[in-house]
């Protein structure tokens, strides 16, 4: 069993999967509520130069420099690394 595995995964608490959740529900629905909620989500990291939330990906993570997309692709690796 990998129960232990899928535990020690589930602990990381990854920022990736709350923080794509907000840029995935842009993407389906391009909606002015959508819209600010990536605009909210820049603004609690302290990004405050986003003119369209596309560029969030490719903004660098503040204090780390890593761009949100390679910070994510990141967390969902080691996620999958401890759950198998």
């Amino acid at each position: 069993s990998n129960i232990s595995n899928l535990t020690l995964a589930l602990s990381l608490n990854a920022l990736a999967f709350s923080e794509v959740k907000v840029l995935r529900h842009f993407f389906a629905h391009r909606a002015k509520n959508t819209y600010e909620e990536v605009m909210s989500l820049a603004g609690s990291l302290g990004i405050s130069n986003l003119n369209m939330p596309e560029e969030f990906l490719v903004q660098g993570r503040p204090g780390v420099g890593v761009r949100f997309v390679d910070s994510w692709l990141a967390d969902v690796e080691d996620f999958f690394d401890l759950a198998t």
